[in-house]
């Protein structure tokens, strides 16, 4: 299995992160990719990668999220804080680390948070911003997106990437996933598969394997979102094997089939042996 979107360095996760990877490995999970929230933590996400356990991979994404937009939101503050993200991965990129840099994020919209034209404007500056960092280094995009489809919509059409998108967490309707796919996205669905209803996160799962099967994954969002069946006040990569029983009761598949589809579609989109193997030359 593999954690498609977690933030191993968050607590309460970051300051028990060997056993959090013991726990992940004991359910079968091979590799995580760990978002980022904002530049300043970008080194605590580099020393997770010192951390190894069995055959746990650990892969980060460095980003602004929307939600650190919002914590500083005027122009300034985020001039500075979009520079020190360009500094500090030029300078991750000279160092052997960056091999397991798979992606750039977690970045993109969320107006749920942003309520005023201006805030908002903010966080489509930053998402812009980092969207041509993504293409500039050959990754693709970690995208947190809340009730703002149709300005998603519009900035994927005018910024098109051959390195695609990850829509994490999609709560969407199925309805979008057609036209986000043909702008390159791919879909990442977690926890909320595990509790009560969650008719519309189903229906667009189904959607997304029945006509775009390698256009899926899954995550955990780990700390941010536990699961039901457990009683942890946060979230684990090792919730993982509750996802993937969750999705084989909706796609009626059995759940080593869930499992190797959805890790093998995250490792081509994120190209993760393929970092993998770099790293070992």
């Amino acid at each position: 299995m593999i954690d498609a979107h977690a933030h191993l360095d968050f607590d309460p996760l970051s300051g028990d992160i060997q056993q959090v990877l013991a726990r992940a490995a004991h359910q079968g999970v091979r590799a995580i990719v760990s978002a980022g929230y904002c530049p300043e933590n970008m080194d605590k996400q580099v020393a997770l990668l010192s951390h190894s356990v069995a055959d746990v991979h650990v892969f980060i994404a460095p980003g602004l999220h929307p939600w650190a937009v919002s914590e500083h939101s005027d122009r300034h503050s985020l001039q500075t804080r979009l520079a020190l993200l360009d500094s500090k991965l030029s300078a991750l990129k000279s160092t052997p680390q960056f091999a397991h840099v798979c992606a750039l994020g977690e970045c993109g919209l969320d107006y749920y948070r942003a309520s005023s034209n201006a805030e908002r404007a903010l966080h489509r500056e930053a998402f812009l911003h980092q969207l041509a960092l993504a293409r500039e280094y050959e990754l693709p995009a970690i995208i947190h997106a809340v009730k703002c489809h149709d300005d998603l919509l519009a900035i994927l059409r005018d910024n098109p990437s051959p390195f695609g998108f990850q829509l994490h967490g999609y709560s969407g309707p199925e309805s979008l996933i057609r036209p986000l796919q043909e702008c390159g996205a791919v879909f990442s669905f977690g926890t909320p598969l595990t509790w009560k209803g969650q008719k519309k996160i189903k229906r667009a799962l189904k959607d997304a394997y029945t006509h775009f099967p390698e256009c899926w994954m899954l995550e955990t969002d780990a700390p941010d979102r536990p699961v039901t069946q457990t009683n942890l006040e946060h979230g684990e990569p090792a919730d993982l094997r509750h996802v993937v029983q969750s999705v084989s009761e909706v796609l009626d598949l059995d759940e080593d089939e869930v499992s190797t589809l959805s890790a093998r579609n995250a490792d081509d989109f994120f190209g993760l042996s393929r970092r993998m193997s770099r790293s070992i030359c």
